[in-house]
């Protein structure tokens, strides 16, 4: 699994606001932000997007440039930048965030942007330096977040398609509402106003569990592992190690238990899908390759699902651990569980095959270590 989960719930609760109204933000140390919006957006236009890399990736207009951002309704906030230390600034702040990895350093600053995302709004734009430098494509400074406050509809804006068969968001207003609604299905949902946040409730092997609805999870469904869940079985896949990054760096979960044929209950529909059962998350969390498995349509208080006609995703081991590819070398985050594994959580990876790995060749091992299901021949150096 070349791409990794990108887990933005980051403890921002801090930056909510209500769409349309003037609000003032304090921070610890920082002067009063105000922020005002006007919305004035066409009822019923449509943002297109598409599925790449596993992420939902749009375009919307910020100062007056074009362009391209991740939508991901797992951050609360409105737009975050981030970018890596190097790029680090006088006029940036030290943030204390809870650090999965012990060396992460986080600083922090926030401006008010002008941003179009169907309709014109003034809004707050996280820009985050962290210390994890993350190459060959797999860094979170690819694109901006676009989070749930800048995509939730709000006041005029009451209703919402997002439409994986179209690749499109659409939003309708109290006063045009023509969406067709047939084929799609009521499911218990719940709006957290405080923290901003969707939550769902699918029934799991005959549970019902409060997963966040999150597409800046790239991955499964994920929850938290208990007794109810935690017993193992034969066709188990057995992982230890990290589901993937953050902001706050590199988390080790520990023991991670995935099946790809659970039973799933939206509704009054069943499906199989892939579950992770894993220690190290805050929410049981319903990402992205479930999500897209069906159109989805926002009214205020409820939501709608709509099956696709799609195959469910299964989690496929293509190597022995999962990497990723850092300044420092080519770091070990997770492994599959069995008598060959021998590297650990943390390791860095500095030869191979009697290659120094430099930035020069990282990205054609990183993809070399991806693709190579057996590493037993593999001559590695390893600083641990």
């Amino acid at each position: 699994m070349k791409k990794y989960l990108i887990i933005t719930a980051l403890a921002l609760t801090s930056l909510l606001i209500s769409s349309c109204s003037n609000v003032r933000f304090a921070f610890k140390n920082r002067k009063l932000t105000l922020a005002k919006c006007v919305s004035r957006g066409a009822p019923n236009d449509t943002i297109n997007f598409v599925v790449k890399h596993g992420r939902i990736l749009s375009e919307i207009m910020v100062d007056g440039k074009l362009d391209t951002v991740f939508v991901d309704t797992g951050f609360n906030g409105e737009l975050v930048y981030i970018h890596p230390m190097s790029e680090l600034k006088p006029d940036y702040s030290k943030v204390k965030l809870s650090s999965a990895h012990k060396v992460a350093k986080i600083y922090e600053k926030l401006d008010t942007v002008h941003y179009s995302f169907l309709w014109n709004h003034l809004g707050l734009a996280m820009n985050i330096c962290m210390d994890l430098n993350v190459v060959c494509g797999e860094s979170l400074c690819d694109y901006p977040l676009l989070g749930m406050e800048a995509v939730l509809p709000e006041d005029d804006w009451d209703r919402m398609n997002l439409n994986f068969s179209d690749g499109r968001i659409t939003y309708y207003t109290k006063d045009n509402m023509n969406f067709d609604l047939t084929g799609y299905k009521p499911i218990k949902c719940k709006y957290k106003w405080v923290t901003n946040q969707l939550f769902v409730y699918p029934v799991i092997n005959g549970v019902e569990y409060e997963c966040l609805f999150d597409t800046g999870n790239i991955g499964f469904l994920s929850l938290k592992k208990d007794k109810k869940n935690s017993q193992k079985t034969d066709s188990d896949i057995i992982c230890e190690g990290s589901l993937g990054i953050s902001v706050s760096g590199v988390d080790n979960g520990g023991e991670i238990i995935i099946r790809n044929n659970e039973k799933v209950t939206l509704g009054d529909d069943s499906f199989d899908a892939t579950v992770f059962y894993v220690n190290a998350i805050k929410y049981n969390n319903m990402g992205l390759k479930f999500i897209s498995r069906f159109d989805w349509y926002f009214d205020k208080g409820q939501l709608y699902y709509k099956p696709r006609d799609v195959e469910n995703p299964e989690y496929q081991i293509e190597s022995p651990y999962r990497i990723i590819a850092t300044d420092k070398g080519i770091m070990v985050i997770m492994k599959v569980v069995d008598d060959k594994n021998t590297l650990q959580f943390g390791d860095i990876i500095t030869s191979v095959n009697g290659e120094k790995i430099t930035s020069e060749n990282i990205c054609h091992y990183y993809e070399l270590l991806n693709k190579t299901k057996d590493w037993s021949n593999l001559d590695l150096v390893v600083v641990r």
